[in-house]
């Protein structure tokens, strides 16, 4: 009897469990439907996440109720205090209330169903909701509040992070320990650095001493707020000397400089920690009164990673406003009108901002190269260059004159010999979207977390430098869409105008490209008809470029060349519309396999290879009878032909590049070749004279010279 109870009530239990759950599914399938859940799944990385308590409650048990936090994308450090106050996405229900009676009914094949089929959609929205990345930041399941870079390795601990960046440095005689001992062990000493060592143990600890500023706002504020008319106020300090800046920057260049488009720096004055970057680009979510510590930009992003929108953090720019990113850099004594003086007057900020720092981090090599216009010096101060024991690579080969390896500057009173400022100087962050040198990524990383534990600011990714390296030697994108080049700019701006329903105006335009528009006088920049926008005739421009290109290749080619009209644009089934518009593909990259890359290399090789020996003075040369040529360099110029074709591809590529000039658009005076995307009809006289391209004893060191001798870029014949 007592067996028969036991296994009647174990049978209620189980019952009265499944009863429960099903109530719980079919709740749950209400909640996946609902419109805030809804938009709770769609957030993007700039968006804050939403409440899900609302005035339209979401039918469902009274004990049940859903929590989220605000977000605002990145490593947000006011998160991780909230942690127990409301967790992540959390589903919270009291473990005390007991499950009535009446409900332990057994549940019918239909609603055993139902649960099943609402249980596998509450998974799906679990699982996107762990997987959705916020602003390139995933979940940590251990810790539900905390957003962590896509690329962080949380289960590592600092021990590890040390052993990780000495085996990238591949320096085996440190002794691990925190990271600014690590630092130190790498100072190499000097009769002119002799105690700095000791000096800056002391200067570290004095920092960590300092009573240091806090923002007033958050960095982030900006990003989010509605569009108004003014900057943030960090530093009510800095509002006032800004105010000065902003009003005579644009007074010297006589309004070329928009005082909106100008960049305020983020962050207390009195920072221990202050970063300095060169100017802000209109890589931007707001252009517009914007501020240098903005992670919308992929390269301030890299810092917003290493140590989140920390408020004792220091950003600015020592060209505060924006300008066209170039890659052969800015003309900016041509843009602006009085360059020079605007320029000084831009640095006697940056030097009154980092009079109040102690640690300065110049980042980019622009900055590093006038470090001087960025520190203050008077009689009583001195500065000492410190050395590193690193000796795998160079940075900034040209800074204080000579080539060298990585240092620091120590800037200290001549008689007491105490430190006042420590000089930090590192590559831009936008290097390590490319580089796969791993000791250049684990040094910065070094680097940036010494001065962060010496300034007293937490780091949230130890290794951010090394980890996107890493990314890069594995062939994975450190962006997921680069906002830099004029054309990602384009179509970035564009989906901004469709988003947003508001239009660029042509003066926005206009500066914003005002380096492509002189390049490309071609473009003729005009309000689209249908849409009003300013933007689309650019984007338009670029695609006639890519279906240029495309009908261009498919036409040397057509047999191998299988090629779909998508948006009016020629392409390849592996090749995408933003990788057309990135770049112009040459004919063998845009192949899709490697089989192919390599018969259109050889295919186009030997095009070159058969008009070299068109040419008069090869067939001459290759006809002389080798006991007549006197000049040892004639015969090792007839052996070399002899062997073009025969030796190894590399080989017979380098030769060619430097003995011959080529045809293209802009060089028409180019020896001609199958497949040059040239006219059909060559009309030059090869038999009867040597073609002007081809250098046997000696090279071509540059196109220009053959122009400067032969034809100028237009065509003309030069006088």
């Amino acid at each position: 009897m007592s067996q028969s109870f036991a296994r009647s009530q174990s049978y209620i239990d189980v019952s009265t469990i499944r009863a429960a759950m099903t109530d719980l599914s079919s709740w749950f399938v209400k909640a996946y439907t609902h419109p805030m859940i809804t938009d709770a799944r769609r957030l993007d990385a700039g968006g804050i996440s939403q409440k899900w308590e609302t005035d339209a409650p979401v039918d469902g048990p009274d004990d049940m109720k859903c929590t989220s936090l605000p977000t605002s994308g990145g490593n947000n450090s006011n998160l991780v205090k909230n942690r127990t106050s409301a967790p992540h996405h959390s589903w919270e229900s009291p473990t005390t209330q007991r499950l009535k009676p009446d409900r332990a009914t057994k549940p019918s094949k239909r609603s055993a169903e139902a649960g099943s089929l609402a249980s596998h959609k509450k998974r799906r929205v679990e699982e996107n909701i762990k997987q959705k990345q916020l602003d390139s930041g995933d979940l940590d399941e251990a810790e539900p509040a905390t957003l962590l870079p896509a690329s962080r390795e949380p289960t590592l601990s600092h021990e590890q992070h040390i052993r990780k960046v000495l085996q990238a440095l591949g320096v085996n005689d440190l002794q691990p320990g925190s990271w600014e001992d690590l630092f130190l062990q790498l100072f190499k000493p000097t009769v002119h650095n002799n105690g700095c060592k000791e000096q800056l143990k002391d200067f570290s600890i004095r920092c960590k001493e300092e009573t240091r500023g806090k923002s007033l706002v958050h960095m982030d504020d900006f990003l989010t707020q509605p569009a108004g008319e003014e900057w943030d106020t960090h530093d009510k300090e800095i509002d006032s000397e800004w105010a000065s800046l902003v009003n005579d920057v644009v007074k010297l260049s006589e309004g070329v400089v928009n005082h909106k488009k100008m960049s305020k720096p983020s962050g207390p004055l009195n920072a221990v920690l202050a970063c300095v970057w060169h100017y802000p680009t209109y890589a931007t979510d707001k252009a517009d009164w914007g501020h240098t510590m903005d992670r919308t930009n992929p390269s301030i992003a890299v810092q917003y990673t290493k140590f989140g929108p920390s408020p004792f953090v220091r950003s600015q720019d020592r060209i505060p406003f924006r300008e066209q990113y170039g890659r052969n850099g800015v003309s900016w004594d041509t843009i602006y009108p009085h360059w020079e003086k605007i320029l000084s007057r831009c640095d006697q900020f940056s030097r009154w901002l980092n009079g109040h720092s102690k640690i300065i981090m110049l980042i980019g090599e622009d900055n590093a190269k006038a470090f001087l216009d960025a520190v203050q010096l008077d009689d009583s101060l001195e500065q000492v260059k410190v050395r590193l024991r690193l000796k795998d690579f160079t940075m900034f080969t040209e800074v204080v004159g000579v080539p060298h390896r990585p240092f620091i500057i120590v800037v200290r009173e001549k008689e007491t010999k105490r430190i006042r400022r420590l000089v930090l100087f590192s590559y831009h962050t936008q290097y390590f979207m490319y580089t796969h040198n791993e000791a250049v990524g684990a040094y910065h990383d070094l680097l940036w977390n010494t001065a962060c534990v010496m300034a007293g600011v937490e780091i949230q990714h130890p290794t951010n430098f090394l980890a996107m390296v890493e990314k890069n030697k594995q062939g994975k994108s450190n962006t997921s869409f680069s906002k830099n080049g004029p054309v990602q700019l384009v179509v970035y701006m564009r989906n901004q105008e469709k988003q947003s329903g508001k239009l660029w105006s042509e003066g926005e335009v206009r500066s914003r490209f005002r380096a492509t528009l002189e390049r490309h006088p071609e473009i003729c920049l005009s309000r689209d008809a249908e849409t009003g926008s300013w933007i689309l005739p650019l984007l338009l421009h670029w695609c006639r470029k890519g279906n240029e290109t495309q009908e261009r290749n498919r036409a040397v080619n057509p047999k191998e060349k299988k090629v779909k009209k998508t948006n009016g644009i020629w392409v390849e089934p592996d090749v995408d519309l933003q990788s057309l518009l990135t770049f112009e593909p040459t004919l063998y990259k845009s192949l899709p396999t490697d089989s192919h890359r390599c018969q259109e290399r050889d295919r186009v090789l030997n095009s070159k290879l058969q008009a070299l020996f068109k040419t008069l003075q090869v067939r001459r040369r290759l006809s002389t009878d080798p006991t007549l040529l006197r000049d040892k360099m004639m015969k090792d110029t007839q052996k070399a032909l002899k062997d073009l074709g025969t030796k190894d591809r590399k080989y017979t590529g380098v030769w060619l590049s430097r003995h011959v000039v080529w045809y293209a658009k802009d060089i028409p005076n180019g020896l001609r070749y199958v497949g040059d995307g040239g006219p059909e009809s060559d009309d030059f006289p090869y038999d009867q004279k040597d073609h002007p391209a081809v250098k046997l004893e000696s090279r071509w060191m540059s196109r220009d010279d053959f122009l400067k001798a032969h034809g100028t870029e237009d065509g003309t014949e030069s006088k």
